[in-house]
């Protein structure tokens, strides 16, 4: 065994430490969609955009804020699926430029706080789609468990 000296050590450590510190955390796959939603709350509609989804949350872009001291409903409405409905949580909150910067968007990263095991199940499927055909490199998979959804 080789001798090391003291800063070796530390810096050896501090390095695993780093790596540590940076490792993913998301337990779910995004996928990168563009797709209608509409946000409820205290009876206020506010229309947006689906950035990023994933099975347990999704990144949204809205041109207004909705009431965000309430519980936010989500109507969103997947290609090829039915609109699925959900209750979310606000994880993370942005304002992004658009453009030269005059005009923004609101950026809402949202956890599913509740969602139907049928929803769960469709959102499951879509991923599963979306991860094969990019693998693929095809337009369109069957998915057995998109059922009446799949193209053929």
């Amino acid at each position: 065994m080789g001798t090391y000296s003291k800063s070796e050590t530390e810096s050896a450590s501090l390095h695993a430490a780093k790596r540590l510190i940076t490792k993913p955390t998301r337990k779910h796959p995004r996928m990168k969609v563009s797709a209608p939603v509409m946000v409820f709350s205290r009876g206020e509609e506010v229309k947006g955009r689906i950035a990023d989804l994933s099975l347990t949350g999704a990144f949204i872009l809205l041109p207004q804020l909705p009431d965000l001291t309430r519980r936010l409903e989500f109507y969103i409405k997947i290609p090829n699926m039915h609109v699925i409905f959900v209750i979310g949580t606000i994880v993370r909150f942005d304002v992004l430029p658009v453009g030269d910067g005059s005009a923004h968007l609101y950026g809402l990263a949202v956890h599913f706080s509740n969602i139907s095991d049928e929803d769960r199940l469709s959102l499951s499927c879509l991923l599963k789609r979306s991860l094969l055909t990019s693998a693929a490199g095809i337009m369109s998979v069957p998915t057995p468990c998109l059922i009446g959804t799949s193209k053929r």
